[in-house]
Parts: C-alpha cells; sequence; structure tokens
C-alpha cells in the first residue's frame, strides 16, 4: 500500500498567475477558467484538515471492483452500491480508508479529487501513470490540480468548446447526459459573463509562447499532424484555426510537452521522430451500441430515421434520413443528394402506393446502415477527435 501521510503534503495555494497562464495554455482567457471553475469544481483544493477535497463514491468502487469476495466484502460493509444514492458523510475519508484496505487501486479511482473533482479513474486524462501518483501530486499544489484539469480538458477534446464557449457541449462532456438538468451549462454561461466583467490578473505571454503565423510553415505543421494520425487538424490550409489548436494541443499532451497553443521548435522537433498517433484498445474493437451508450449525435440521428422508415414508412423517414447523413459531415454525399430530392416529392411517393412507400423505407434503412458503418469506422480509426467521439467522461460530484 503506498504511504499517504494522512493525506497531508505541501497543501499549496493557487498563484493569481496560475489562472491565466494554464488558461493562455489551451487559448482560453481568465474568464473562461474561472467560469469552468466555479461551476464543475469545487470551491478549494484541499479541506480544513489540507488534503485535497475528495468524495468517495460507493456505485463507482461498486464497479470498479466487480464481482468477487471484495465487492462482496465492501457492500456487507456498507462501501459499495449497485446503484448511485445520496449518502455523503460530511467527511469522506475514513470509508476511503475502509475502501482501500479492501482494494487501494479501486478506492481511489472511485473517489473524485482536488479542484475540479476528477474522478480518480479518469487518472490517465489527467495526467498520471497510476491513481496513488495523481493524489500524491495532488497532496502538494493546488497548481497541479488545475494543471491536471487543464489537461483533462485537453485529453477529453472539449478545450476548443471552451474557448469557443459551447457550454453546453463542455457541460455534457464533462458531466454525462443529465448535464441540463442541473443547468451546468447555463451555470456555465452565466459564470462567465460575471468574470468578463471584473479585470483579469495582469500578464503577458513569454515570445516564445506566441501562436504561429499562418502559411506554408504552418500548413506543413498541419500536414505532419494528419500524417501522425491528427486527422482532428482537418484540412492543410495554412490558416491558424480551432482545428489546428485542437491538433498541437493533443499531440503537446501525447508527447508529454508543455501544454500551450504556440508551434515551437521543441514541438517541430518532436514531431519528426515521433511515430504515429496509437489508437486507444477501447477505440479499435467499439460498436454501434457504444457509440449509442455514448450518446454519439450521429448514431441518434440514424436510429431516428431507421425508426421512421419501420413506423411512418419512406416518406415520413426522409426529412430524419437526411439529417442523419448530414451528421456524418458530408461522407455520404451521393445518399444526401438522393434524398434531398426525394424530399419535395413526399407526397407523391404517398400516392403512387405502399410498394413505392416499402422500397423508399428500405433505402433509407440502407442508407443509416452505411451511415453507422461510416460513423464506427471512423471512431475505431480514431478520425474523430470532437466531443462526439470520446466516452462519456464521468466525474463525480
Amino acid at each position: 500500500m503506498t504511504e499517504f501521510k494522512d493525506f497531508q503534503g505541501a497543501a499549496k495555494r493557487l498563484d493569481d498567475i496560475d489562472l491565466p497562464l494554464l488558461g493562455y495554455r489551451i487559448g482560453v482567457g481568465e474568464d473562461e477558467v474561472h467560469a469552468f471553475m466555479e461551476v464543475e469544481a469545487a470551491s478549494s483544493g484541499f479541506d480544513r484538515h489540507g488534503r485535497p477535497a475528495m468524495l468517495f463514491e460507493p456505485h463507482v468502487f461498486y464497479r470498479q471492483l466487480g464481482p468477487g469476495p471484495k465487492r462482496d466484502r465492501a457492500v456487507a460493509a456498507g462501501l459499495a452500491y449497485a446503484k448511485w444514492k445520496r449518502d455523503y458523510p460530511s467527511d469522506s475519508y475514513p470509508r476511503l480508508k475502509e475502501a482501500m484496505l479492501i482494494d487501494e487501486t479501486a478506492a481511489l479511482k472511485s473517489a473524485s479529487w482536488g479542484i475540479g473533482q476528477i474522478l480518480g479513474s479518469n487518472y490517465e486524462a489527467a495526467g498520471f501513470e497510476t491513481p496513488q501518483a495523481m493524489v500524491l501530486a495532488f497532496m502538494e499544489d493546488e497548481e497541479a490540480h488545475l494543471e491536471s484539469m487543464i489537461l483533462f480538458l485537453v485529453n477529453e477534446g472539449i478545450a476548443d468548446d471552451l474557448r469557443a464557449h459551447r457550454w453546453a457541449t463542455v457541460a455534457r462532456v464533462y458531466n454525462g447526459p443529465s448535464y441540463a438538468v442541473h443547468g451546468y451549462h447555463t451555470r456555465l454561461e452565466a459564470a462567465y459573463r460575471k468574470w468578463a466583467g471584473i479585470p483579469d490578473t495582469p500578464w503577458q505571454p513569454d515570445r516564445a509562447e506566441q501562436q504561429p503565423v499562418n502559411g506554408e510553415e504552418l500548413k506543413a505543421v498541419q500536414r505532419q499532424l494528419r500524417s501522425l494520425g491528427y486527422t482532428e487538424v482537418g484540412v492543410p490550409d495554412g490558416k491558424w484555426g480551432t482545428r489546428t489548436r485542437a491538433a498541437v494541443l493533443a499531440f503537446r499532451a501525447d508527447r508529454g510537452l508543455p501544454i500551450y497553443v504556440g508551434i515551437d521548435d521543441e514541438l517541430l522537433a518532436e514531431m519528426l521522430r515521433s511515430a504515429p498517433r496509437e489508437v486507444a484498445p477501447e477505440r479499435r474493437t467499439a460498436t454501434t451500441e457504444d457509440l449509442r451508450r455514448s450518446g454519439s449525435k450521429t448514431i441518434e440521428a440514424t436510429d431516428k430515421a431507421n425508426g421512421a422508415a419501420v413506423v411512418v414508412g419512406g416518406a415520413g423517414a426522409i426529412g430524419a434520413a437526411v439529417q442523419g447523413i448530414e451528421a456524418l459531415g458530408g461522407q455520404l454525399e451521393a445518399a444526401q443528394g438522393v434524398l434531398a430530392m426525394l424530399e419535395p416529392l413526399k407526397d407523391s411517393l404517398i400516392a403512387a402506393g405502399p410498394w413505392v412507400m416499402m422500397g423508399v423505407a428500405g433505402f433509407v434503412v440502407y442508407q443509416m446502415v452505411l451511415a453507422q458503418k461510416a460513423r464506427l469506422d471512423d471512431h475505431r480509426s480514431g478520425k474523430n477527435a470532437g466531443p462526439d467521439a470520446h466516452a462519456k467522461i464521468e466525474v463525480a460530484r
């Protein structure tokens, strides 16, 4: 068992300069970081005893342990539940320590930690090799909490959404599909408006961290990023936009480089000696059902189109089918064109009789099968890097 010294370390607080510096590194301002922290983070990274702010989740511990004697023992001790329930003591540490006696790693992965309340099972996305390493770092300095939160946003593909103020996307990925029930997206927007009216901390980035100029040099960087598997960069066009920024940040995060949005000699050298990006095993083996559970908009749209084809017939499914194919970003342009042509003919199709309708319905279903296959292929290859390409992130509240 790792020695945590009752979870008490240096407990150093954030400096004022930490917020604009770390925000700049992912292309957002101090106001966006403040807003995210206000809604999604604990009021402090440490409790009154100087320990990292922590909330132990028995339902996560149940899942982490899996079937067997360890879980049976945890359930009997009241440390693991099959389903979530509102049962949080004022101090979660005694319960965590009991759980650690059963399985240290599973227990640490079943608690949320620090300013960002990052679930321990997300330690890799937060930049650590083990949950133990994450907790030890969080014991020392709130800056580690904030750096991990920023890195987490990068690794989960929502740093650019934060920059673009796509609050619903940020909230959905960070909090899961129930984000709207708790109003996380509206709270993020309100917090940003508040902080936008408050003067920022005086600070200027170093010259080395300035964004690159547009042109052939940037186009070469974009081509190299694509060749390394960072397809989120889009089409190499020599323009410094959100997609290029996302690819640069992802490459830096994967290679352990300083996380900021600029291009420097260190980045260029690392790109030259790097092997292509490895697609995670869970992506390579994903199924359509996995994408459906993760909330893929494409799968949702194609499911609706299939349902319309079966229930109300071909004409009623055409509009939904067009939306489903459009969700793929033009990958099935030919089918999209055919469906768009058929849409104004819906009334005529209905009048033509049931056999024509059945034929159109069959065409719709077939195109949706192709659409789902194309979406799954993109996911397995790592091509999609937007929020829709990522599994939901569980961050304990």
